[in-house]
């Protein structure tokens, strides 16, 4: 049985350039991440501004990091991303030894690059999955990436582990078995009615790909020790393949 573990990416990134890029790898997605890419540099400042509904200072930062990035590819994707996935999963902290482990589970899905293997090589930028931006005929990035994301998955993996957000995954699941798909849900107890609190949430789902990764779990059920930071697997609250962990 082959599995995958889906993580969204971060909209705040570490400028940490990787030197050692005999270990990197190409974006499978290349040719159509540079379709989306060519969208977007058709974009003035005030729409950015309008289409990710962010301030202008950080128009001008998507604009300039726009301009840059077919010359800025000197980033390992796994590296790159800074937010609470990513403190969970510590990746400056994960020994080399799991680095093949690493590449051949952990996958980032990604509105501009569809989906990255975690040691790809990529360039910044700033773009979420559910931004409506037009590309060639799609009307939004849904439709621009269609069954191609699920499609890539499907030719070695039987499994997935989805640790993204319901925004990315979105871009996977429809086209997938739902039968083949484990969503671990990490919940606190609040006066007998568990609560799904996201910053807590999205710093579990990284502590437990990192779980799988150094126990090199095989058998899925065995996702059920993670045990970190007070979680426990709640079998009162978890149907079929949704694991609830709660602390």
């Amino acid at each position: 049985m082959s599995y995958k573990i889906l993580i969204s990416p971060a909209k705040n990134l570490r400028k940490h350039v990787f030197n050692d890029h005999d270990r990197l790898s190409v974006p499978p997605f290349l040719a159509e991440a540079k379709l989306v890419h060519r969208s977007l540099a058709k974009c003035t400042h005030g729409e950015l501004v309008d289409l990710m509904s962010i301030s202008a200072k950080l128009a001008s930062e998507s604009k300039q990091m726009i301009k840059l990035w077919d010359h800025n590819f000197l980033y390992r994707a796994v590296e790159m991303f800074d937010g609470e996935v990513y403190r969970g999963l510590g990746i400056d902290t994960l020994a080399d030894e799991f680095n093949d482990v690493l590449s051949d589970r952990l996958r980032i899905l990604s509105g501009l690059y569809g989906i990255l293997n975690p040691n790809d090589l990529v360039a910044p930028y700033r773009l979420e999955m559910k931004t409506k931006l037009p590309v060639k005929k799609a009307e939004n990035l849904y439709q621009f990436w269609g069954e191609k994301v699920a499609k890539h998955l499907k030719k070695d993996t039987d499994i997935l582990v989805n640790l993204a957000s319901d925004e990315y995954s979105k871009v996977v699941l429809p086209f997938w078995d739902k039968d083949k798909v484990i969503t671990p849900v990490f919940m606190e107890e609040n006066a007998g009615k568990p609560k799904v609190v996201m910053m807590y949430a999205k710093n579990a789902r990284g502590k437990m790909a990192r779980f799988i990764i150094e126990h090199r779990i095989e058998n899925l059920s065995d996702m059920r020790g993670f045990d970190l930071d007070g979680y426990r697997f709640d079998k009162e609250h978890s149907v079929e393949n949704r694991l609830v962990f709660l602390r």
